[in-house]
């Protein structure tokens, strides 16, 4: 997973921008359930999503894009409280699992003060379902698993909901004036969001090959647009296909 040293990373400004909303988000939330706010924790996933932010959109600033990809990993974040207990998703050691799904709660409520009343409400419902399609594909994957387990298809199937849906959210929002580039960001984002969900459970049995092909994939929807192409090229290579080695 990339580290969470964002000073020497390129378009530091949404990067170190995005991390102090999300990191005061985060505190706002804790304090106000009189639980421990970590001084300098961690954000789990390394803020992916905005990395991508910042490559696609080269020079990666903007007042609109950073609130944008902020809301985007706290309610990221706010889907792994409801996944694990608080200590893991929060570092709040001692916390138990009802406590994280609460906190969970709270982090997407704050994730759409965000999106609510940015750019007069424009972005609001696509966020909401997208954050809608991420809890309903992880509530299946719950429930199979509860059942007899996840096969490789289902497994992939999921991913692209619980990964990709905020993936999706991200990379569209990287360039509203073509909607044709926009169409082909989003689904670009959902076969990204798809590989490093698959990344961060593990690659098991076929799933790395799996995961390889939709970086793959994600290239070729942007294969009429040679530049853009170009700055998801490299975010893959810099930041997602470490995720993929053995």
């Amino acid at each position: 997973m990339p580290t969470d040293n964002i000073s020497a990373t390129p378009a530091c400004g949404l990067l170190c921008g995005v991390h102090e909303m999300v990191r005061a988000r985060v505190r706002e939330a804790l304090e106000a359930v009189d639980l421990p706010a970590p001084a300098d924790a961690p954000i789990p996933g390394g803020l992916l999503m905005t990395r991508m932010a910042a490559r696609l959109t080269a020079d990666g600033d903007g007042p609109v894009l950073e609130r944008a990809c902020a809301a985007a990993e706290i309610a990221h974040l706010a889907t792994l409280c409801h996944g694990q207990d608080a200590g893991a998703a929060l570092r709040c050691p001692g916390e138990g699992p009802s406590a994280a799904v609460l906190m969970g709660d709270v982090l997407l409520c704050h994730a759409l003060d965000l999106i609510v009343t940015l750019a007069d409400g424009r972005y609001i419902l696509t966020f909401t379902e997208k954050v809608r399609q991420v809890c309903s594909a992880a509530a299946e994957h719950e429930l199979m698993a509860l059942r007899g387990g996840v096969d490789e298809p289902s497994a992939v199937r999921l991913a692209r909901g619980m990964g990709g849906g905020l993936f999706s959210f991200t990379a569209r929002l990287c360039d509203g004036r073509d909607p044709a580039l926009s169409a082909a960001m989003e689904e670009a984002g959902y076969r990204v969001g798809t590989a490093c969900h698959l990344a961060g459970a593990g690659l098991p049995g076929g799933l790395r090959g799996e995961a390889e092909r939709q970086c793959a994939s994600a290239l070729d929807c942007l294969a009429g647009w040679p530049l853009t192409r170009g700055h998801m090229a490299g975010f893959l290579e810099q930041d997602v296909a470490p995720l993929l080695k053995p």
